[in-house]
């Protein structure tokens, strides 16, 4: 049974990505810009956001679950996106082109909870069993994704982008007349100076090192008594190679700026040509947003790692009784890789995203743990012994063996979300294979509604409310049933529209 639930897993898996009918290709005459899909991006995964630490949503979020006394704060932000922008012999045109649609993101995701769920630890004066981490995720794509728009906008939105750069060509080359030859000659002038002055330095460095060599020759046996004259020829030789490599640099210099005059290489970035630059990436961006796409898709990866501390209390009466409660801390970590994908239809209104992720990671198994209350009582006696008074404080701590492995864990992460105001299903099927030899196999079955504000596309809040089903072969041994062992709960979302 249970290698059964794991191939049907691993097939619902593989046949959600292949359910998505994208419809034959069709040639995109454009893309969209970094900041118009940073808006794509964070409009479409803000219906998305629940605050699962699994899922890998380009989009910023503050995230409460009251049931698992949790919350989560996620920063995700452009990262690496303009790694040509140093590159300016890089036709800028060609660059716009190549710039669009860059998928790179790097997400902060900060978190915390109460391991026993105890809110009423929270106005106690004992210590808390707690836990914070912290995760990040670099989210990155192959090449360009598709958008598809409506066929009566491919032509005007071709016939404006051809009229946009022809414009911005005969800006650039009215420019170019201007400063180009002067901004070359005064720049190659520059350089040849400095080649003079290093050959004339080079040229003296020659001489004085010739004079000293024949000196010394002069000298012969004697040069032991004229220790100075060997100092000054060291000196001399040191300077020779260092006025060498200045004229040779300077040399250089003239060399590559007179191949790329030839060859039509030679550019200047002035400030007026700068701001040509900068326009063209405006107009083009204007000229996206009258031209809304109907469908878009992405296939990206992601690389994650984070760290964590968990803090919390043990009991155990049968050791000596000053040892019976004890304060223990464990370091957690985690790396891993995902696969994501993510289909936008704006026709019919309906978002699908799946993430599929493969982890390592060190834990304990406190999450399968249950705290006992324990009072502890001090008894204070006054000097005379005719009166007592007690203090009495309670403690929360775990009472069965805590337990730290190491394990290899597959997460898959399904969403699908309908309607103007998005409602939809969540599914999440996950794996932990444990070095202590247990493989407990969990579910997640979830609705997100997204209650969005009157006067903007944006979510105010998304709610979850969800059943999470665990150790569903009852591999730990159980003696509750697995409705017993499931947890159901409700999750607050407030997506933030920040860096996106």
């Amino acid at each position: 049974m249970r290698k059964l639930f794991y191939l049907l897993s691993f097939c619902l898996t593989a046949l959600v990505g292949l359910s998505q009918d994208r419809g034959p290709a069709q040639p995109q005459p454009v893309f969209l810009t970094q900041s118009e899909m940073d808006k794509v991006l964070n409009s479409s995964f803000s219906n998305l956001a629940t605050g699962n630490k699994n899922a890998t949503e380009i989009v910023n979020y503050a995230s409460l679950d009251p049931t698992a006394a949790a919350f989560t704060l996620k920063s995700t932000f452009p990262f690496l996106t303009g790694k040509n922008k140093k590159n300016t012999s890089l036709n800028p045109l060609d660059k716009l082109e190549q710039d669009q649609g860059r998928f790179s993101y790097l997400g902060i995701a900060l978190s915390g909870n109460l391991l026993d769920k105890n809110y009423g630890t929270l106005f106690s004066k004992g210590a808390l069993n707690s836990g914070v981490s912290a995760q990040a995720q670099y989210n990155f794509a192959c090449g360009k994704r598709g958008y598809t728009f409506s066929p009566g906008q491919l032509e005007p939105i071709a016939e404006a982008k051809d009229a946009l750069f022809a414009n911005y060509r005969k800006n650039v080359n009215a420019l170019e007349i201007q400063v180009g030859d002067s901004n070359f000659l005064a720049t190659r002038r520059n350089l040849a100076l400095q080649a003079g002055a290093a050959q004339n330095r080079l040229q003296k460095a020659r001489t004085n090192f010739a004079l000293l060599r024949r000196r010394i020759d002069s000298l012969g046996s004697a040069i032991q008594a004229h220790p100075e004259v060997t100092d000054d020829y060291i000196s001399a030789q040191k300077d020779l190679a260092n006025y060498q490599s200045l004229f040779d640099k300077a040399r250089a210099g003239l060399d590559s700026l007179d191949s790329a005059r030839k060859h039509a290489f030679w550019t200047t970035r002035s400030p007026r040509q700068t701001a040509l630059d900068e326009q063209l990436k405006k107009d083009y961006d204007s000229l996206i947003l009258k031209a809304p796409f109907l469908k878009m898709d992405f296939l990206w990866f992601t690389f994650s790692a984070g760290v964590g501390k968990k803090s919390f209390k043990t009991f155990d009466a049968t050791v000596p009784f000053s040892s019976q409660i004890g304060s223990n801390s464990l370091v957690t970590y985690n790396g891993g890789f995902a696969v994501n994908y993510i289909y936008i239809d704006k026709v019919k209104y309906h978002t699908f995203f799946f993430t599929s992720s493969l982890s390592y990671f060190r834990d304990n198994n406190l999450a399968s743990l249950s705290t006992t209350e324990v009072d502890q009582t001090k008894k204070i006696v006054n000097s005379g012994g005719d009166t007592t008074r007690t203090i009495t404080s309670k403690i929360n701590a775990y009472t069965d063996p805590v337990t730290v492995y190491k394990a290899t864990n597959w997460t898959s992460n399904f969403y699908y979300m309908v309607g103007k105001d998005p409602k939809g299903l969540h599914l999440s099927p996950a794996f932990s294979f444990q070095d202590n030899g247990l493989t407990l196999s969990n579910m997640t079955v979830g609705f997100i509604m997204s209650f969005k504000s009157a006067n903007k596309d944006q979510p105010i809040v998304n709610t979850e409310i969800y059943i999470t089903g665990k150790d569903i072969f009852n591999q730990q041994k159980s003696s509750n049933g697995l409705w017993n062992r499931s947890e159901v709960g409700i999750s607050f979302t407030v997506p933030v529209n920040l860096f996106l």
